[in-house]
């Protein structure tokens, strides 16, 4: 992670008494004992190993043993260059104060990405706990918004989808950015094979089978969701096996029509530098723009990161030239149909 990026996050998230257990944990003396003092020597210490840099995520961003790398996907205007956007945050910048109902702040700044963080409060009504009435209560919602101007992709990250998505309506309404959702039902699901199967479960089909083989091994299909359709009032489906052919009832669904929305699978996966992982990484399919998600379990940051990065590649593969193999679908299809007929 980027230095400045850690150190902005560390001076808003942390309290000085955390960052001196953390220093009292790891037998630091920093001169200065001020939680300036600490940050300073904690970004820009040579004594701390890669581990020690991923405790301090955790200690800025919140644990992410099981969150891992989670963001929802889109699309911004592709005629902005990364040095305009630059400037207009910049002069957007000089208006911005503790009071705006939406601030927001430059991260960091590299060739071709660059990362802001977005910052508005939401009011809650809550049950004032000594009078029993309604009180209006406030949440500080922070979003990390990481634009990327080789693909003109922004992913939002540290949120849920209604936080991301007021992100992204004030970002639209301050900026030239026009972000909009990266999502293949509008691009692909016309131009999809005419067949009974639902055409965007056949993207689906073929992001499982024919791309994400493509970087590692699918150990276990662990659950496909589908949109809940009121005759049938079905949601999820649970796997046991390690193909979508595992489950007759599935088959069965996706026979039928049922949309595909999002799936889950156990994950195997060989890093750059050779390490071998075992994760989770989910999809989830929404009109206003697909969540990814990567597990990181007891894996370093950087190995999940990695992962992260080569699923969302091949998320925007998928977006701009559609299936992959149609072929390979369609016989997939013929199986899930003899597959089906089990519980018909």
């Amino acid at each position: 992670m980027d230095k400045k990026v850690l150190e902005t996050m560390l001076n808003k998230k942390t309290t000085l008494s955390q960052l001196k257990k953390f220093i009292k944990a790891k037998k630091l003396k920093p001169t200065d004992k001020s939680k300036k003092g600490i940050i300073d020597f904690l970004v820009n210490s040579i004594q701390l190993k890669e581990e020690d840099f991923e405790s301090l995520q955790e200690i800025a961003f919140g644990p992410r043993e099981d969150k891992g790398f989670s963001a929802y996907i889109c699309q911004f205007n592709t005629n902005l260059t990364i040095n305009k956007f630059k400037e207009k945050i910049n002069e957007i910048s000089r208006f911005i104060t503790s009071d705006s109902p939406f601030r927001l702040r430059l991260l960091a700044l590299e060739s071709s990405r660059l990362e802001i963080l977005c910052e508005f409060t939401e009011k809650e009504l809550t049950l004032d706990i000594f009078t029993n009435k309604p009180t209006f209560g406030a949440d500080n919602i922070n979003i990390v918004a990481s634009f990327d101007f080789k693909q003109y992709t922004v992913m939002f990250f540290s949120g849920s989808y209604d936080h991301c998505t007021e992100a992204a309506i004030n970002l639209n309404n301050m900026l030239p950015v026009n972000i909009r959702p990266l999502t293949i039902y509008k691009k692909h699901i016309t131009n999809a094979i005419s067949y009974t199967e639902d055409s965007l479960t056949l993207l689906f089909l073929d992001f499982i089978l024919n791309r994400l083989s493509t970087i590692g091994k699918i150990e276990k299909v662990e659950g496909i969701d589908f949109e809940p359709i009121d005759t049938e009032n079905i949601r999820s489906i649970k796997h046991k096996g390690e193909s979508v052919l595992s489950d007759p009832e599935t088959c069965r669904l996706i026979s039928m029509g049922h949309r595909v929305v999002g799936f889950r699978v156990y994950f195997m996966y060989i890093t750059a530098e050779n390490r071998v992982i075992y994760t989770h990484i989910s999809l989830v399919f929404k009109e206003k723009g697909t969540k990814i998600s990567v597990a990181k379990k007891n894996y370093k940051l950087n190995d999940i990161e990695e992962l992260f990065n080569k699923v969302k590649d091949l998320y925007i593969d998928m977006y701009v030239n559609g299936p992959k193999n149609i072929e390979s679908i369609l016989e997939f299809i013929n199986k899930i149909r003899e597959r089906a007929k089990e519980v018909s």
